[in-house]
């Protein structure tokens, strides 16, 4: 499966690239819908366009200034949504299908819009009654704490987006962009991961999801005073904009991937790539038994 990076970062992700091979998929009480395969070539070129086009917000240089070339692109500093949802990939994927002439009526270049990536994959990404993504985790029906993944999306993505390190990506290779980019992203998820696997995860859980009765219950600033110890590591060292994604809120990512039952999926595939982009830094800090 030679794809193009962002892998996971996408994992919330996405879709990608071309119109060979057109498969049917039956998601229950759902028309059948086409799904697209993705070819090499249009998936790097998709990447590559949302690369060279991304908010400089989202990264830092080694000098904690944005980078504002996007070559080289600082260190990745946000989250999966960052690229789904606020980058350029909305806009990037809407022009991709336009030229593909796949039709996809609610699909637009605006952020948040999550049309088009259920018109490439058959499937949407969350679990939700609408097109658009709201922020913060707020649905408009006030049915759902946080917008639920949906498995069979991710199933998706994990079969069809996983690079090969040497998979191209504009003038530069997935693995150089992991190394340079995304690498600190990708280690906090699985440290994040394994701190839950070995302190009592369904606990921490269980405490999170207590909270939610609480109609004043702030979960981003629960986190970030929970946490704030934990991954010291992975600290928030960048304080002027709140997408920041630091070892608390990855930590709150896996408890709400436990609550809607995604956490060993993306587990899965998360492992499966550090395999093969950082398997030495992976088989080090990763107990064999996590991932075995």
């Amino acid at each position: 499966m030679h794809k193009t990076l962002l892998f996971l970062l996408i994992l919330c992700s996405y879709c990608t690239a071309c119109v060979s091979n057109k498969q049917s998929n039956q998601s229950s009480n759902q028309q059948t819908k086409e799904i697209y395969s993705i070819s090499e070539n249009d998936v790097s070129n998709l990447y590559q366009s949302t690369l060279e086009n991304a908010n400089p917000r989202y990264f830092v240089t080694d000098k904690n200034e944005t980078q504002y070339s996007p070559y080289p692109l600082g260190t990745y500093i946000a989250g999966f949504k960052g690229i789904l949802l606020y980058s350029h990939f909305p806009k990037a994927l809407n022009e991709y299908l336009q030229q593909k002439k796949i039709a996809c009526p609610d699909g637009n270049e605006r952020a948040f819009n999550l049309a088009n990536i259920e018109c490439l994959t058959g499937n949407q990404p969350f679990i939700a009654p609408h097109k658009e993504f709201q922020p913060f985790g707020l649905v408009k029906n006030k049915t759902q704490e946080f917008h639920h993944y949906n498995p069979v999306f991710i199933t998706w993505v994990i079969d069809h987006l996983i690079p090969e390190p040497s998979s191209a990506i504009g003038e530069k290779s997935a693995q150089n962009y992991y190394d340079t980019v995304f690498s600190r992203f990708f280690r906090m998820m699985a440290s994040a991961y394994v701190y839950l696997l070995e302190h009592d995860y369904e606990t921490e859980v269980s405490h999170y999801q207590n909270q939610f009765q609480d109609l004043n219950f702030n979960g981003f600033y629960y986190l970030l005073d929970k946490y704030k110890q934990t991954l010291p590591e992975y600290a928030q060292a960048y304080d002027y904009t709140i997408t920041n994604m630091n070892g608390a809120l990855a930590i709150g990512f896996w408890l709400r991937r436990n609550i809607d039952k995604t956490d060993k999926q993306l587990w899965m595939g998360l492992s499966r790539f550090m395999l093969k982009y950082d398997k030495v830094w992976f088989t080090t800090n990763v107990s064999v038994k996590h991932y075995r």
